[in-house]
């Protein structure tokens, strides 16, 4: 942080840049990103954890929270995604008080998806199990769900119908309803 203080207007308009875009990154990848926390997710952790589709948190040592406010630094770049996430109010709680929370509590009130002794582990099971899905189905619903924000009522029942309409034509929904009928 001190580094960024003294730093030039450019070099600093660079790092905003660079981070920006990594974070979407994390959260457009076109695979679904599983993030399996073991201890403190803080400031920036938090935003990375957060952009993934699916977070599993150790429920002793993990830890959620956007301290930055304590130092007189503005979390900007991760509120979008912790909006998203959680809600308004669990992000003016978070960026606002630079609240610190267990991952029993992250987890309760939505910022994340599941608690366990064993996040590693439970991660890759259920990136497994994930796996059997088709890719290019989880993509598409990726996509979609990157897409909804962007548009009206008008226009997100149009695009809705059009994705639906559409996934009835794929090879990966052929095979789905061949696999069901056959009871496979």
């Amino acid at each position: 942080m001190l580094a960024l203080k003294d730093a030039p207007l450019e070099e600093n308009s660079r790092d905003v840049e660079l981070l920006s875009r990594f974070f979407k990154s994390v959260s457009s990848c076109s695979k679904p990103v599983i993030a399996a926390v073991n201890g403190p997710a803080l400031a920036g952790g938090c935003g990375l954890a957060l952009a993934a589709d699916y977070i599993i948190a150790d429920t002793r040592t993990a830890l959620f929270g956007f301290p930055e406010v304590k130092r007189g630094f503005i979390p900007a770049l991760v509120s979008d995604i912790l909006v998203k996430r959680a809600g308004e109010g669990i992000a003016r709680r978070l960026l606002i008080g630079g609240e610190t929370i267990s991952a029993p509590e992250a987890c309760r009130i939505g910022l994340i998806d599941a608690t366990s002794e064993n996040p590693l582990d439970d991660a890759l099971m259920l990136a497994a199990e994930w796996a059997k899905n088709p890719l290019i189905t989880m993509q598409t619903i990726k996509k979609m769900l990157l897409k909804l924000p962007s548009l009206d009522s008008d226009e997100k029942e149009f695009y809705l119908k059009q994705q639906n309409l559409h996934g009835r034509y794929t090879p990966e929904f052929e095979k789905g309803i061949q696999s069901f009928l056959k009871k496979r």
